[in-house]
């Protein structure tokens, strides 16, 4: 089945790609992390290096992320990809040279690396406090999400 992919069923197989049991993955760094933009999806390695991933559903989308002035840049990425239905594919020369590029398949939410990304080797390691404040965010993401579900199970029993 060929689906139009959303950005959650991109999200999706971006954490089965990393592995969400050997990495933390979190979805929506937009606050709290001291960032300078919102990153779609922050990954943390076991080595406390850190990835982002932004999602683009749209060849629209990745037009207007490369006219933003912050260009994703951070003291704390290590590397940058831009992940995008593999229907999107020929839109890949809008992506910055130095981020890699992860294509979704429509068919089966597959996630594969197309272009790897260049290592911002002056990227710094996490400190204790901001892995922390990281784990926090995804936590919090896990109550929201249960509270949606709960809302939208109460939506679907009969009165």
């Amino acid at each position: 089945m060929t689906r139009k992919l959303t950005a959650r069923h991109i999200e999706f197989a971006l954490a089965k790609h990393f592995n969400w049991r050997q990495n933390l993955i979190v979805p929506n760094v937009h606050w709290g992390f001291g960032l300078n933009h919102e990153a779609d999806l922050l990954v943390l390695t076991p080595s406390l290096s850190l990835w982002e991933v932004e999602i683009k559903v749209t060849p629209g989308d990745l037009r207007a992320d490369v006219k933003k002035r912050h260009g994703h840049r951070s003291e704390f990425i290590r590397r940058l990809y831009f992940a995008f239905p593999a229907s999107m594919a020929k839109y890949s020369d809008l992506v910055p040279r130095d981020a890699g590029i992860i294509l979704v398949r429509e068919d089966c939410l597959l996630a594969s690396v197309a272009r790897p990304a260049k290592q911002n080797m002056a990227a710094l390691p996490l400190t204790p406090k901001q892995v922390q404040k990281l784990h926090s965010l995804a936590a919090m993401r896990i109550w929201d999400l249960k509270l949606k579900l709960i809302r939208a199970q109460e939506k679907a029993m009969p009165i």
